[in-house]
C-alpha cells in the first residue's frame, strides 16, 4: 500500500511477521495526519509494527508528536512499535528533547550524516517576505538554509536551523492574528560570531513563557514549536512591537 502527499512524503506499508511503514520526504504539520492514521490502523491489527524513517529529510515537532503519541498507544494496547532506521535530524530531535527512550531503535540502522561539504562564505545579510500562510515554512526553512550554508553552517547545525525556523513560520501562520494577505518578513544576518535570524509578523501579543514544556507522557497538540526552538538554537527572543511580533534567533557559527 502506498500514499502519498505530493512530492513530499511518501508511505509505503509493507506486510509481513511485522507490519513495516516506510517513510520518505517530509513529515510536517501539513501531512503528519497522514502517517498517524496509518500507524493508528496497524497497530490495531498488528502486535508488531516496524517504523523505516530514513529517508525522511525533515521532520518538525508536529510529526515528532505523532511518533511520540503512537508509541504511547502502542504501549497501552501492549504492542511493540519499533524504529529500525533514523534520518540524522530526527535522530538529533530525539537525543535533544529525551523522547528516544520511548521507541525501540535500531541505531546500528541510523543514517550517518553527508560529508560536509566546501562552503564558499559570500552574503553576511539576506532579506526576503513571504506570504502569511503553511505554505510558506518550507520556502522560508529553504531559504535561510541557503543562507546559512553559505556562511558556512555544518549539517547539524542546517538542521537546527531548518527546524526552528520552520517551527517559527509554523506558529506564527498558525497562532499568530492577522488579516488576510498578510506577509512575513525574515532577515538574516552574520553578526558577532553568530547567524542572527529575525522574523516579524502581524499578530497579537502572547506570553511564550507561559507555554509549558512537553510532556512526554502525554504530548499536547500545540508547544512543542517553541520548545524546540529553545533547544536547537543558542537564544530565541520574542518582542511585541505594536501590532507584531518579532522573533530573533541566533546560532554561533
Amino acid at each position: 500500500m502506498l500514499e502519498n502527499s505530493g512530492d513530499r512524503l511518501q508511505l509505503c506499508v509493507k506486510p509481513g511477521s511485522q507490519t513495516t511503514i516506510e517513510a520518505e520526504g517530509e513529515l510536517d504539520y501539513q501531512n503528519c495526519d497522514m502517517l498517524e492514521r496509518m500507524i493508528k490502523e496497524i497497530i490495531n491489527t498488528s502486535d508488531r509494527v516496524t517504523l523505516s524513517l530514513g529517508s525522511l529529510n525533515f521532520v518538525d515537532s508536529s510529526g515528532l508528536r505523532i511518533l511520540v503519541k503512537a508509541a504511547l498507544d502502542a504501549r497501552k494496547l501492549d504492542r511493540t512499535l519499533r524504529i529500525d532506521s533514523l534520518a540524522p535530524q530526527l535522530a538529533h530531535m530525539l537525543d535533544v528533547s529525551d523522547f528516544g527512550p520511548l521507541f525501540e531503535i535500531n541505531h546500528s540502522q541510523t543514517v550517518s550524516e553527508p560529508d560536509s561539504p566546501t562552503y564558499h562564505f559570500g552574503r553576511k545579510a539576506a532579506s526576503f517576505q513571504i506570504p502569511l500562510c503553511m505554505a510558506s515554512c518550507r520556502t522560508a526553512r529553504n531559504e535561510v538554509c541557503k543562507f546559512a550554508a553559505d556562511i558556512g553552517l555544518m549539517q547539524t547545525a542546517l538542521d537546527d536551523v531548518r527546524l526552528a525556523v520552520g517551527e517559527a513560520v509554523s506558529n506564527a501562520v498558525r497562532h499568530g492574528g492577522y488579516a488576510e494577505n498578510e506577509s512575513i518578513h525574515i532577515e538574516c544576518r552574520v553578526a558577532g560570531g553568530k547567524l542572527v535570524i529575525t522574523l516579524k509578523y502581524p499578530s497579537t501579543r502572547f506570553d511564550p513563557e507561559s507555554i509549558p514544556v512537553p510532556n512526554k507522557e502525554m504530548p499536547a497538540e500545540g508547544g512543542m514549536g517553541i520548545y524546540f526552538m529553545r533547544i536547537v538554537m543558542d537564544k530565541v527572543e520574542y518582542d511585541f512591537p505594536c501590532g507584531y511580533v518579532k522573533v530573533t534567533m541566533e546560532k554561533k557559527l
